[in-house]
């Protein structure tokens, strides 16, 4: 993401971060570390998660999300994956479970742990199931995952001897962003047709309501307004520039 190196420091229990840049990952860092005036520097080591700041006790992460760093990690922490969307995702083969950074409020928590089995199980390791319903284990080799582009999580069950997939729609809600509506101004030489067609297309997610020009410019050009909604249909981040020019 944006050049950053996310690493897990597994002897000291902390995923860092070598900054390079980018204001998604500095706001990360100062909420992580609670302190929102923090100076970040291109090519310094950042700390994200791991008990740093406080005193706290607990060993492992739960479900429940906690400030990176205040939250206190195992030692087993040691591959690490981004999604499509800049969250960090971190193997712990000693608690089997995968971890969990919002990007957005620098909150950590336990996303995936081995379950006991739904009963709509396809198998004995539970394919089929919810991710926290299924069984897979990683013994002390370490337990690899990583992220497909579509955000789908791939994680090595050494166990099982196994590759399992757990798909992006099972792992975090991405809720689908509101709809937004703002008022376009067009200028060019043709009329109101022509600029109707212009915006014609430019997205499954936009749609243009009715042209209004005013009278025509002395040298025959033509200043007209459109109000344009974006409506999105899928999740995740999206947006839409619309832009025209006629004549």
């Amino acid at each position: 993401m944006d050049g950053n190196v996310i690493f897990s420091d597994n002897s000291e229990s902390i995923v860092r971060v070598l900054y390079v840049g980018g204001s998604t990952m500095a706001a990360a860092i100062r909420a992580a570390n609670a302190n929102p005036g923090l100076t970040i520097m291109p090519g310094y080591v950042y700390p994200i998660i791991g008990a740093i700041n406080s005193g706290v006790t607990s060993t492992t992460l739960s479900a429940t999300p906690t400030l990176g760093t205040t939250t206190t990690l195992g030692n087993g922490i040691t591959t690490v994956a981004i999604d499509p969307f800049g969250n960090i995702y971190i193997s712990d083969f000693n608690q089997v479970d995968v971890l969990f950074f919002d990007i957005k409020t620098g909150y950590a928590r336990k996303l995936i742990a081995s379950g006991t089995l739904c009963a709509a199980k396809q198998d004995s390791v539970g394919d089929g199931c919810p991710v926290n319903n299924s069984n897979f284990a990683c013994g002390a080799s370490g337990m690899g995952i990583g992220i497909s582009p579509q955000g789908d999580l791939y994680l090595a069950d050494n166990t099982n001897l196994l590759i399992r997939k757990i798909t992006a729609t099972n792992l975090v809600p991405v809720t689908v962003g509101s709809t937004l509506t703002q008022t376009e101004i067009l200028h060019g030489a043709s009329g109101t047709t022509a600029i109707a067609a212009a915006l014609a297309g430019t997205s499954p997610g936009i749609t243009s309501g009715s042209v209004t020009c005013g009278a025509a410019n002395a040298d025959g050009t033509m200043d007209c307004t459109v109000p344009v909604t974006f409506t999105p249909s899928t999740p995740g981040q999206r947006s839409a520039i619309a832009a025209g020019m006629c004549g």
